[in-house]
């Protein structure tokens, strides 16, 4: 059995990628307490069926809208405050660790690289 706040990060772990209102809403569905695998294998199985996979061009394409000059690079200042601030919110230190794995250029990170590399580590 797991802890109900442990489905969302056992539905990534598992290559899903449930936003934080999905998961919220699981666990209020749930309820605090423990759930079993019987329990947890229909959960896991509705969201895969509502898992829908990006394909790289279209990460980099959604990115590109940062793209001031077409040169397929994107301000790091700009993609930190996106990462930090928007949607399922990055801490600081999980965007350091994603930037220094990518590598940043003269306050740039370039498009394709990131998302890649981010692809790449599920």
């Amino acid at each position: 059995k797991i802890d109900c706040n442990q489905i969302g990060k056992l539905l990534r772990s598992l290559n899903l990628n449930p936003d934080d209102e999905d998961i919220r809403k699981i666990e209020k569905d749930v309820g605090n307490r423990r759930v079993s695998f019987e329990e947890f294998l229909p959960i896991f199985m509705k969201e895969k069926k509502n898992n829908r996979e990006v394909s790289v061009q279209e990460f980099i394409d959604t990115l590109n809208v940062f793209d001031k000059d077409g040169a397929g690079k994107v301000s790091s200042g700009e993609l930190r405050h996106v990462l930090t601030a928007l949607g399922n919110k990055l801490r600081n230190r999980e965007v350091d660790e994603l930037f220094s794995d990518v590598g940043e250029y003269h306050g740039f990170i370039h498009t394709a690289d990131f998302v890649k590399m981010v692809m790449s580590n599920p």
